[in-house]
């Protein structure tokens, strides 16, 4: 019995909590999203998370992880509705939402996806029917009316957050 209690406390206890975690990561990975853009970065998200699993021995860190994984699933999930088939345009527009409050101009967004202005600013329509002001007009927008229902944050703080240069707009 003393030999059962160590492994139940040890190993066993470990090894059953990381699959019980994994199994846990992966089911919510899978059902999470159709979109299949969305699927692949929770997938690729989940196999990161489940190989940082596999090196802890420590419930704490196990645990941490998970809460970690859970989290990323959620901020893949709110991520823009807009995908395209281009993975340039992918990156300018997840550039664009992780710098929302900044002030984001198309120099900037090509800079960041190495490309000239123009050849972004053509693209960028052409895979998004949307023109690059637009685009991040809409997205400013729609996270400022997100924020105005679902939180008790001051209209002046929101359209900061927002990258609005002021808050009558």
């Amino acid at each position: 019995t003393s030999n059962n209690s160590k492994n139940f406390g040890g190993d066993f206890y470990i090894r059953s909590l990381k699959n019980h975690m994994i199994c846990l990561l992966v089911s919510l990975s899978r059902i999470l999203s159709i979109n299949p853009n969305k699927l692949f970065k929770l997938r690729t998200s989940c196999n990161n998370f489940i190989t940082n699993i596999e090196s802890k021995d420590c419930v704490n860190e196990i645990l941490k992880i998970v809460e970690c994984a859970i989290r990323s699933f959620g901020q893949i999930i709110k991520s823009s509705p807009y995908s395209s088939n281009s993975k340039i345009i992918n990156n300018a527009i997840t550039y664009i939402e992780d710098n929302i409050s900044s002030d984001l101009t198309l120099a900037s967004v090509s800079a960041e996806v190495h490309l000239s202005k123009n050849y972004l600013s053509s693209l960028f329509y052409e895979e998004t029917n949307m023109k690059f002001t637009q685009f991040i007009n809409s997205l400013r927008v729609s996270k400022a009316k997100e924020l105005l229902i679902n939180s008790e944050l001051s209209l002046s703080y929101i359209s900061n957050l927002c990258g609005f240069k002021n808050q009558s707009y």
